[in-house]
C-alpha cells in the first residue's frame, strides 16, 4: 500500500492463494488486503482466483502459473543415466503402489530440506525422507529441474514439481491439493489429480504467449 501511495503501479503476475485456498474466509481476507494494495494489474494463475479478485485491479487477466516459464529460463542438462521416474512426496507418505513392481529406475526428490513431520508419522517419514536410496534434497533449483526435464514421468504431491515436469514436455501426476490443482485447468490438464497427464507443449506455449501479449499491451500504455 505504501508503494501505491507513492504512485508506483503494482503488478501481480500469476497470483493465487494458499493451502486453504478458496474458503470464504480466506477469499475475504485476501480481498481486504488487495483493496489496500490497489494493484494496477492482476494476472491470476487459475479461474477461481480471477473470479474472486478481478474487480480489485484496473486490469485483470485469467492467466497461468509463472512457473510454466521455467523452460524459457533454464536449459537443462542431458543426463547420462537409465530411464527413470521421479517420486516427490513432501506432504504425505509416498503411495506404496508407485514403487511396488516398478521396472523403471526411481529417483526421489524433496523440496523441503528440513521437514517438520507430523508426530504420528515422524519415524516412518524421517526414514523414508532422508534414508532411501537415490534421493535428492538440494538448495539449488537447477538440480531439480535437470531431473524433471529428463524424467519419463513425475508423481508428486507438490504442484510445482508437476508444473516443471509439464513445462519440459514430460508427463506428471498430482496427488492431493485439489484446490491448487485448479492452476492446471487452462493448459488442459484438469485431470492431473486423477491420472497421468501428458504434457501439451503447444497449449502451454499458446497460453504463455497470450499472457505475455496482454501484459505487454498494458505496459506500453
Amino acid at each position: 500500500s505504501k508503494l501505491s501511495k507513492k504512485g508506483i503501479k503494482i503488478i501481480i503476475n500469476g497470483g493465487g492463494i494458499g493451502e486453504n485456498a478458496y474458503s470464504e474466509g480466506e477469499i475475504e481476507k485476501t480481498r481486504e488486503y488487495l483493496r489496500k494494495l490497489s494493484p494496477y494489474v492482476l494476472i491470476s494463475r487459475d479461474r477461481k482466483t480471477f473470479d474472486s479478485f478481478k474487480d480489485l485491479a484496473e486490469y485483470s487477466y485469467n492467466g497461468i502459473d509463472c512457473a510454466f516459464w521455467v523452460s524459457d529460463a533454464y536449459i537443462p542438462l542431458k543426463l547420462d543415466m537409465p530411464e527413470y521416474i521421479v517420486l516427490n512426496f513432501d506432504k504425505q507418505p509416498e503411495p506404496e503402489e508407485l514403487s511396488a513392481g516398478k521396472s523403471k529406475f526411481i529417483i526421489r526428490t524433496h523440496h523441503a530440506i528440513w521437514h517438520n513431520f507430523a508426530f504420528s508419522q515422524y519415524y516412518k517419514m524421517k526414514k523414508n525422507y532422508y534414508g532411501r536410496e537415490n534421493t535428492l534434497i538440494s538448495e539449488l533449483p537447477c538440480d531439480y529441474l535437470n531431473l524433471y526435464a529428463n524424467a519419463s514421468a513425475t508423481y508428486s504431491d507438490r504442484v510445482h514439481a508437476c508444473v516443471a515436469t509439464l513445462a519440459y514436455g514430460n508427463p506428471a501426476r498430482l496427488f492431493g491439493s485439489p484446490s491448487r490443482a485448479l492452476l492446471f485447468e487452462k493448459i488442459g490438464a484438469s485431470e492431473i489429480t486423477h491420472k497421468m497427464i501428458r504434457s501439451n507443449l503447444n497449449k502451454i506455449e499458446k497460453e504463455k504467449q497470450k499472457q505475455v501479449d496482454f501484459l505487454a499491451e498494458i505496459l506500453v500504455k
